[in-house]
Formats: C-alpha cells, sequence, structure tokens
C-alpha cells in the first residue's frame, strides 16, 4: 500500500507541474515496475475528479481531451512473445502533461489560468516502445525508443519551442505566425509547417535531420549561426564535436520507418547495429569476438528478440544467451 500512495503522490506532483528531477527519476522508475491494474486504478481516480480542476472539468471539454490521449499508438512488444501494447502504462506519463498543456488552454472560460507560472512537462518513451502524441497546437509527434520530448505551459502562445532527447518524427501543424523549433544538444531546427525526422540520441557523435515534407532550416542555439536548409528528400548529418554539417539525398519516409514498427538497417558495422538493436528492444547486449569490419544490412518487420538472433545466425555464426533485458552474443 505505501509504494501505491507513493506513486499517487508522484502523479499528482507531475500533474501540478512539480516534480524535481530526483523525483521524475523515481517516477520513471515506478512506472516501468508497477502493475497495469496500479496504474489503471490511480489515474482512473485522477481522471474521476480526485483534483479540484477535474471535478469543475466541462464533461464535453474532458471527453475531447481523452480522445486526445488515444492518439497514443498500440505497438506490439517485439522481445519474445508479441503482445499488444498495454496503452495505461504509457498514459501514465504521457496524460498529465497533455491535460495541464490543454487544460490552460481550453478549460479556464476567461478565468484566471491555475497556472500562474510557467512550468515544464516532459513526455517519455520507455526502452523498446515508440509512443505517439498529440500536442496542444495540433502537431503530431512519434517517440522512437529511450526518447523525450518537453515543451513549457505557454506553448502555442507565443512560441512552439520543444527540446528533444534521442529521435522523433514531427509532422508539425502549420502556423505563419509562430515557427515551431526544435532544440536538441546546441542546435536549432526551425519549421513553420512540414514533416521530418530527427535522431540524436546522446551517445550518438553526430545529430541526423531528414526531411520528408516542406522545408527545414537548421542553426545553432547559442548564436543562431547558420548551418543548413533543407529541402524533401534531404538529410543533413551534424559533427556534434566539430558541428559541421553534411547534406546527402536521402528517402526521407524510409528514415522514419520505425514509426511503422519497422527497423532498416543499412550497411551498419556491427556496433553500430548492436547499439541500434538494444535501443528497439530495449535490451542492453553484451558481444564477444565482435567482428570489427562486418557490415550488415537487415529488415526486421516485428520479429521477436530470439527471431532477430537466428537471423543474424543465419548471416554469420553466433551463438547466444538471453536473461531478461541482458542479451550475450559470441561470434564463432
Amino acid at each position: 500500500m505505501e509504494n501505491t500512495e507513493s506513486l499517487r503522490d508522484l502523479l499528482h506532483k507531475y500533474f501540478q507541474g512539480k516534480l524535481g528531477d530526483e523525483e521524475l527519476r523515481v517516477f520513471k522508475a515506478m512506472i516501468n515496475k508497477e502493475s497495469d491494474t496500479t496504474l489503471k486504478r490511480e489515474l482512473e481516480l485522477i481522471w474521476e475528479g480526485e483534483n479540484e480542476v477535474m471535478m469543475t472539468m466541462n464533461p464535453r471539454r474532458k471527453s475531447d481531451i481523452l480522445r486526445s490521449i488515444h492518439h497514443v499508438i498500440d505497438m506490439p512488444s517485439t522481445i519474445g512473445m508479441k503482445k499488444p501494447f498495454n496503452w495505461w502504462r504509457v498514459a501514465a506519463i504521457i496524460m498529465m502533461p497533455l491535460l495541464v498543456a490543454s487544460l490552460s488552454l481550453w478549460f479556464m472560460d476567461g478565468r484566471e489560468s491555475f497556472l500562474s507560472e510557467v512550468q515544464e512537462y516532459t513526455v517519455l518513451s520507455g526502452k523498446g516502445q515508440k509512443n505517439q502524441v498529440l500536442l496542444p497546437d495540433g502537431t503530431h509527434v512519434w517517440l522512437n525508443s529511450e526518447s523525450e520530448i518537453s515543451y513549457n505551459s505557454d506553448f502555442n502562445q507565443t512560441h512552439r519551442n520543444i527540446r528533444l532527447k534521442g529521435e522523433a518524427f514531427f509532422d508539425v501543424k502549420r502556423n505563419e505566425h509562430i515557427p515551431f523549433n526544435v532544440e536538441v544538444d546546441s542546435v536549432d531546427i526551425q519549421v513553420l509547417g512540414t514533416a521530418f525526422d530527427v535522431s540524436a540520441y546522446a551517445d550518438d557523435p553526430d545529430i541526423k535531420v531528414s526531411l520528408e515534407r516542406g522545408k527545414v532550416e537548421v542553426r545553432t542555439h547559442g548564436d543562431k549561426s547558420f548551418l543548413a536548409a533543407l529541402n524533401p528528400n534531404e538529410q543533413v548529418t551534424i559533427d556534434k564535436e566539430r558541428m559541421t554539417t553534411t547534406i546527402v539525398d536521402c528517402e526521407a519516409y524510409t528514415e522514419s520507418i520505425w514509426r511503422q514498427n519497422v527497423l532498416k538497417i543499412s550497411n551498419l558495422h556491427t556496433s553500430e547495429m548492436m547499439k541500434r538493436l538494444e535501443r528497439w528492444y530495449g535490451v542492453h547486449i553484451h558481444v564477444r569476438n565482435m567482428p570489427v569490419s562486418k557490415r550488415y544490412g537487415l529488415t526486421i518487420k516485428g520479429e521477436s528478440l530470439r527471431e532477430m538472433l537466428e537471423l543474424i545466425n543465419s548471416i554469420t555464426p553466433i551463438s547466444y544467451r538471453i536473461e531478461g533485458e541482458e542479451v550475450t552474443i559470441t561470434y564463432k
């Protein structure tokens, strides 16, 4: 019972935008550990009016928000046996910031907002998961594994600034008056209305931006120095350390095909492929006798972790052991 009460306290604080960094870390860990039944019960208590804002919310507006929450993608598990991804586990993290941001815009009816100070909201995607988010301005965001976006409660009022860690695909709602800006590391990506993919994991040396539709301009975050401008089906690679750029033609749809639960590996060294597989399946992979110069080309369409390892074994002989989230691969 003590664990449930702690979860409830953290959910309420997250709803109010009052979680500190350490509390957010504990909250993430608790969400991953708790059962779906517990999460559902706690969320229902909040949704059904356990706080003042919910109790005074217009029922029709409340229903509108619930429909927005259901934009979360129902993704199958790719580890071991396939099973439906439970919406409540995602909603436990996604529901709160969507509610707060929407409440401040839709439910005040001319009254002074209960959010007197600007709050920051974070939307997360766990290991081995892909999620979809509908922002208050109508922009759709797909989050890849171990990724997160954050934005302030005044989003879509005087600015549309998003901070990204990891990888995301943005289908931006056009607004001629308020540009959409994605901040990642020391780079800003600015658009009006467009669709593009950004890959910027902390342990990757580069930031990659692939444009599917519209136009994208990339600048440094500090002095706004120009780095690149993209046309559809172009990709820019930005070296984080040297801040140099390389632009190449690409199939932008393929670069973000992970949204369709498809992982495409094209001509990657073994170490880079293993990093992609770790994120995809939400596991830690330990490799023995790794062939440094070996390159792979694979397309994974819903295969389980074991099926994927057998696929690699058919290309290069390996043995492997799976122990929960720890995977050991030995090249023969």
